[in-house]
């Protein structure tokens, strides 16, 4: 028996796959904005929404984020650590983005989404979706909305940002790929290899989070960071990893009747909304003192994922390195800063029910 549903699952993440690349090629042939990222993510979403045997097995998964993980390594290059100290401002002003941004969304799911307050305490934290929802289970708080919620917020950043992008500022939301000079040779294999093999052997030994994804994207960051290589990856990889994303994502909505993902789904386009709107003023305040501008501030504080976040930064060659570190500074401070407020809110939630409340 579990052979044979490992075989299934396999052959519905191929599927997913295949119903993923098919959605990336007709956005690219509409010239959508990050084409290959929101043509697989909206054919999966639709697939598994629909109850298509779609699957997105963690097995499957591990190879492509490790690889994302050292596409977005290789970008790092050795004067990143001149640049450092105007990370300074944007890195003092994101706990200040998040403590708003966060009692936003909290308000907005109590009185609009109609949420009991320890529900939308964590379906409200621009945090991670896995650490969210661990929290949601553990404070017997609804762990499915929040976990819904948290999803749709992800799906929804990345299919508006790219547009927000081009409608605000202008700027090109290209569908196609950076592509690297040349074509590697079996040496810059060989080194994409021992990042892949070794970050993940890092990320293991020191028990990182996301720890297949942080591990060769830290490891492949060193090695240019100090010189060691330069390697550079083909384009189509980082297209190839634009659909693998997009395609996880899509998946997570398998299972999940359409009417319930309607009704969270607009309830979760208000606090994206909201949130997005937070995220454009502080993205002109301190894209105007810091010097970043308004574009990079923008993917750098938005409540995103932070491989998606980081991957549309790479596609967009805008300060890659300086959006992964907020993004994983972002997930970092929430994680750790709702636990310390948790038991106000217990406390406060207790006083709302009252000594016969239920």
């Amino acid at each position: 028996m579990p052979k044979r549903l490992n075989r299934h699952v396999f052959l519905g993440f191929g599927l997913a796959l295949i119903i993923g690349t098919a959605g990336g090629f007709l956005f690219h042939a509409l010239r959508v904005p990050l084409a290959w990222m929101l043509g697989a993510m909206t054919a999966s979403s639709i697939a598994a929404i629909a109850g298509a045997p779609v699957a997105a097995p963690a097995a499957a998964r591990i190879p492509m984020t490790a690889l994302i993980g050292v596409i977005l390594g290789s970008s790092v290059r050795p004067d990143l650590f001149d640049h450092l100290n105007e990370w300074v401002f944007p890195l003092l002003m994101l706990p200040v983005f998040l403590a708003a941004g966060a009692a936003a969304s909290v308000a907005y799911f109590v009185r609009v989404g109609g949420l009991d307050l320890k529900t939308a305490y964590f379906a409200g934290m621009p945090g991670g979706l896995v650490e969210m929802v661990l929290m949601a289970e553990a404070n017997k708080a609804d762990a499915h909305t929040v976990s819904l919620v948290h999803a749709l917020r992800v799906l929804l950043v990345i299919m508006i940002l790219p547009f927000a992008i081009r409608l605000f500022t202008g700027a090109p939301v290209s569908s196609t790929m950076p592509v690297a000079a040349g074509t590697p040779d079996m040496t810059d294999l060989l080194w994409v290899l021992l990042c892949v093999v070794g970050g993940s052997a890092v990320g293991i030994l020191l028990r990182l989070p996301i720890r297949f994804f942080l591990g060769p994207l830290l490891f492949s960051a060193v090695l240019h960071a100090t010189g060691v290589t330069d390697f550079n990856l083909p384009g189509w990889t980082a297209g190839a990893a634009q659909v693998v994303l997009g395609t996880v994502i899509g998946c997570r909505f398998r299972g999940v009747a359409p009417a319930e993902v309607l009704r969270i789904g607009i309830m979760s386009l208000g606090a994206v909304v909201i949130l997005l709107a937070i995220t454009a003023l502080f993205a002109g305040i301190v894209g105007r003192i810091s010097g970043y501008g308004f574009t990079a501030m923008l993917l750098a504080y938005s409540p995103g994922g932070l491989a998606e976040m980081s991957l549309i930064a790479y596609t967009l060659k805008i300060e890659t390195m300086f959006v992964f570190g907020m993004h994983l500074l972002r997930v970092l401070i929430v994680a750790f800063g709702a636990a310390l407020v948790l038991p106000r809110v217990r406390r406060f939630a207790e006083r709302r029910r009252g000594p016969g409340g239920g």
